[in-house]
């Protein structure tokens, strides 16, 4: 992902003019999807509004839904994160439908920071009465360092599909490999700490509510 050198005066979500008009649900199902996304990439809050030359207080209003952002701010977002500005909206829509896709087909999202490179692959994510639950396949290219995250409510299933790395859960690092899973609460610190065989392929599951 390229970093975007910052303006001397960060980006002013009030000179919006156009902010998008809807309900309370539709706001907090964008600004879940800003956020997920966001997490997904290993990103802060204030490293995004850094790449997305926004200010930090400002997009922590728009993440908690307490804002609803313009069309300009949405494009910025969508320029920092490597997506388009559509997929912030693909997963809001709640329905009873199955979702199918393709192998390889998935919307993917790369990103680099914190030691590490990967890129996630989405394969489905459900929105019903404030719970949410998706799947993606996270493609570590490389950990210079212990990769924690702790930002995450919810329960998290990690099965790795290939390669071997070691992971780092709550004081303790565990080895995986092919058909190794690891259960664990989202909130805890955890995340990548070795590349020990390439590549690493990994099936996440999360659930937040």
């Amino acid at each position: 992902m390229t970093r975007e050198s910052r303006s001397d005066k960060a980006f002013q979500l009030e000179t919006d003019k156009y902010p998008f008009q809807g309900d309370n649900n539709f706001t907090n199902c964008l600004a879940g999807e800003i956020r997920n996304i966001r997490r997904r990439l290993g990103l802060t809050v204030a490293e995004l509004a850094e790449i997305s030359d926004l200010s930090p207080s400002g997009l922590s209003k728009i993440e908690n839904g307490a804002i609803s952002p313009s069309l300009n701010t949405l494009k910025r977002l969508a320029s920092a994160l490597d997506v388009s500005v559509v997929s912030f909206f693909s997963k809001i829509e709640e329905g009873d439908s199955a979702t199918f896709v393709v192998a390889g087909d998935g919307q993917t999202s790369c990103g680099s920071g914190r030691g590490a490179s990967l890129t996630n692959e989405l394969l489905g994510r459900k929105i019903s009465k404030g719970n949410t639950v998706e799947s993606f396949i996270t493609t570590l290219d490389e950990v210079s360092g212990p990769v924690f995250s702790g930002i995450n409510s919810g329960s998290m299933l990690l099965y790795v599909l290939d390669g071997q790395l070691e992971y780092y859960c709550e004081n303790v690092i565990y080895t995986l490999g092919p058909d190794d899973s690891l259960f664990l609460d989202a909130g805890w610190i955890h995340g990548a700490d070795k590349i020990i065989e390439h590549p690493v392929r990994i099936l996440c599951v999360v659930a937040n509510s």
